[in-house]
């Protein structure tokens, strides 16, 4: 079985994520996706403290083929989250079978730093996920450990001929260029008619109706 792990702070979720999510699922044949929101990341603020109203906005926005799960292991916003230790728990919770964990390519710039990074690239298949405004760096992978590379279906794929485990870098057809950070902002200037352009209107009379970011 094949297991797509989505991590990231959805804060809030938006179309770029929504393609990533829909894209990388047909492209890679998941079996199951798991949605990891951090409400604490170590790297970067996350405003919205409230676990439900991310998961509630996830699942308003995703309709899926496949099993699909939200993770509730990084919702403390009081405790610190890593990587690492998350997939550890997922893996331990769903069985040894074929994981895939997504990030977006602004992480390959500062992954060394990540907790754990060697040990996790030694659990997982980690796929790099093309960011407008964000190259991929590849500064972090050991070349003779990832003996071999290879371009296939529009990724690059760097083997660990120890592991079996890939780094892929993964370039979509179609890019949404949003972050949620921006979104955050055009909502603190009620920019209505852009906001809507990258979430679903269903996010959208949710978030005016809680007040998330304003």
């Amino acid at each position: 079985m094949r297991v797509g792990v989505f991590g990231g702070t959805f804060n809030p979720i938006h179309l770029g994520h929504v393609n990533l999510i829909n894209t990388s699922t047909k492209l890679f044949g998941l079996d199951k996706v798991i949605v990891l929101p951090n409400l604490n990341p170590y790297y970067k603020e996350n405003s919205v403290k409230n676990f439900e109203h991310v998961k509630n906005m996830i699942n308003m926005s995703l309709n899926l083929d496949c099993d699909f799960e939200i993770s509730d292991l990084e919702k403390d916003s009081k405790k610190k989250h890593y990587s690492y230790n998350s997939l550890k728990e997922i893996i331990s919770l769903n069985g040894k079978y074929k994981y895939y964990f997504f990030l977006g390519s602004d992480t390959s710039l500062n992954f060394k730093e990540w907790y754990k990074y060697s040990d996790l690239l030694d659990l997982v298949n980690v796929v790099f996920v093309s960011r407008p405004k964000f190259k991929f760096s590849s500064d972090f992978i050991d070349d003779k450990i990832y003996s071999r590379k290879l371009n296939y279906r529009g990724m690059l794929v760097y083997y660990n001929h120890l592991t079996k485990m890939k780094i892929i870098k993964l370039s979509l057809k179609k890019e949404i260029d949003v972050s949620s950070k921006e979104l955050r902002l055009m909502l603190k200037s009620f920019d209505e008619n852009k906001v809507k352009q990258f979430v679903n209107n269903e996010v959208y009379d949710y978030i005016m109706k809680n007040k998330l970011y304003f």
